[in-house]
């Protein structure tokens, strides 16, 4: 194995090293924040999440799955534990 290589390997090492170590931290702030939420809160997101990706969206939540238009009874029920009020969509008749 050359000089080269080895440099090449020990460099790979550190930058999987250091982005591991900022992926602990970040998972040890996450941890806190979901620790300092209510139970109730814990509930909430849980069920959006179990909503959201039930609907076979393995690639994230879009804006636009958020928009009123797309609210499933689950979804409405959340954003009422939250306090939000519902608003009509834009285009759509009362």
């Amino acid at each position: 194995m050359g000089i080269r290589a080895r440099a090449a390997g020990a460099a790979l090492l550190v930058v999987a090293t250091l982005g591991s170590a900022s992926a602990e931290r970040q998972l040890m702030v996450a941890s806190a924040a979901w620790a300092s939420l209510t139970p109730d809160q814990r509930e909430v997101i849980e069920l959006v999440a179990k909503d959201v990706w039930s609907e076979g969206e393995t690639y994230g939540v879009r804006y636009e799955d958020l928009s009123e238009r797309r609210k499933t009874p689950i979804r409405r029920e959340a954003m009422d534990r939250l306090g939000f009020t519902p608003q009509t969509p834009r285009g759509v008749e009362a």
